[in-house]
This record gives structure tokens, sequence and C-alpha cells, in this order.
């Protein structure tokens, strides 16, 4: 219903932002983006999206989003970084082909367990258990795979980089046995930071929604990371907490009316107290 509202409320966010600008009333905004897979017939619609928000968003590097939330660096522009999650094979794809030619660097959160998958018919099978949860084999897309542990090598080359979204995809509630908690937080960016030699400073809690988060779980990830996203939209100002990073669930073929109203922060209200929270909790942590 909300996706289907905010398109048209889009240009009353946009006036009003422009408003706020004109007055000096409107302090620039740090937005994350989610995406997750892009199927061969949405490349181009994506491109075109980024393109476009490259006209009025600047798209940080991660290391340049690092900088902003340690306070290191100002924002003199509406600014974006992107990430996806889950480390699906398009997402390469998405790497070389769009991205690249288009001087954007993303974070690719990668589930350690599906990254191990061998085939086809074991990589459907995690999807349906683990990510797309009750979803029927027969009916996953075939393009739909996981990338490899080269294809991450080669995403680091391209000056991306790799953050860790647990080992196997598990809603992290308070019920889940702290031994599990700390091989799905703590042991899967172990091992990616062994088989990929490279550092991981940056942790996503995977499904993203409230109910797949814990008070247990964020305070374990803040003694591995610098960095903790959540799937909770809303805009990480300065002073925001690095361990409660909002984000922007979008799809690839997400009009621009919509994606700009996300932007614009036409459903952040429905995220405020849930955010609250979590930064309540991190900061009885700290």
């Amino acid at each position: 219903m909300l996706r289907h509202f905010l398109p048209l409320a889009y240009p009353v966010f946009l006036a009003s932002r422009t408003l706020l600008r004109a007055m000096g009333m409107h302090a620039p905004q740090l937005r994350v983006l989610i995406y997750h897979d892009v199927a061969p017939n949405e490349l181009e619609t994506f491109a075109i999206t980024l393109r476009w928000l490259q006209k009025s968003w600047d798209f940080l590097t991660p290391s340049e989003f690092e900088e902003v939330m340690q306070g290191s660096r100002a924002l003199t522009r509406d600014s974006l970084l992107l990430t996806f999650d889950d480390g699906f094979a398009s997402n390469r794809i998405v790497a070389e082909r769009v991205l690249q030619p288009l001087g954007i660097k993303a974070i690719f959160f990668a589930v350690a367990a599906f990254i191990d998958q061998p085939d086809t018919a074991s990589a459907h099978a995690f999807i349906c258990k683990r990510l797309k949860v009750g979803a029927t084999p027969a009916l996953i897309p075939a393009h739909l795979m996981n990338m490899s542990w080269e294809d991450l090598s080669c995403l680091l080359e391209l000056g991306h980089s790799i953050g860790a979204h647990t080992n196997s995809h598990e809603r992290l509630t308070g019920e889940v046995d702290p031994r599990v908690m700390h091989r799905e937080i703590i042991d899967s960016a172990n091992r990616l930071e062994s088989k990929l030699s490279t550092r991981v400073r940056h942790f996503a809690f995977p499904f993203g929604d409230f109910a797949s988060f814990s008070k247990p779980a964020i305070q374990l990830a803040m003694t591995r990371f610098d960095f903790i996203h959540s799937g909770l939209r809303g805009n990480n100002h300065p002073g925001s907490l690095p361990c409660t990073i909002r984000r922007e669930s979008l799809k690839p073929d997400d009009s621009k009316s919509l994606v700009g109203a996300f932007l614009q922060g036409a459903s952040d209200f429905r995220y405020r107290r849930l955010n609250e929270i979590l930064d309540q909790w991190v900061l009885s942590r700290s």
C-alpha cells in the first residue's frame, strides 16, 4: 500500500526539502541504499536509476562513508552509500557493467555459507531455506545463484568493500543460542577476512526488520565491527551512531518517484521509534 502512495507524495516532499534548503534549514542527508539481486532484464533500469540519482546526490565510497560516520569528513551535499545484501551472482555483473562505468563503489554483504554453495541445486535450496524462506526451488529464476569466493575477490580488485551478513542468514533474535550467535556474527566475519585477505569492518543484519534484531546480537556485533547496518529506514545525520546505521531497502525496478520519496524521508516516521530503541541498545553498552 505504501509503495503505491509514496510516488504520489514525492513532489510534495521534494518541494519541502528544496524550500528548507533555500532557507538554510536543510543539512545534507546521508542515506544508505540496500539492493539484493538485479535480474538480467533489470540491469538497464537499475543503471538509469543510478544515473538519475547522481544528478542530485553524491555517491560516497565505503571509505568516505566511514570517515563521515566517524566525524573526520564533512558532508557538503546530500550523499548516498550503495550496498548489496546476501551475495547473489548478479552482484558481480552489476559491479562490472553498471557500477564501474558510473564510478560508484559499494559494500557487498556476503552470507558466508551461501558463497560456499557448489552448484545450482544447492544454491536454490539454500535460497529457499534461508534467503527467501518458504519459496519453492522450481520457481527460483535460473539466474539466481550465489557468488563464488573468486567473485568476491574480483569485487575487492574493483575497489569495492566486503561486509559480513552472517554465516547462514539466521534471524538474530534474543532466543538464539549464544554459540549460534557467535558463529553467525563473529566467526563468519573472521572467515571472510581469512579467505579474502581483507579487513571486514561492516556487518549487516539479515532480513533487516526489527523482529530480526536483538540487544544481545547488536552488543555482540559491537565487539567485532566498527559499523553495523540495520534494515530500518532513516537518515544518517552527523552524529549518528555507526552501530545503528539506517538503510533504505529498494528494488531495481522501483520508479524514480518511489525511490525519491524514500530518500526524502517520506516513510521515516514509521521507523523513528524502532531506531530509537536500537540506539538505546547501543548506548547502554557504550
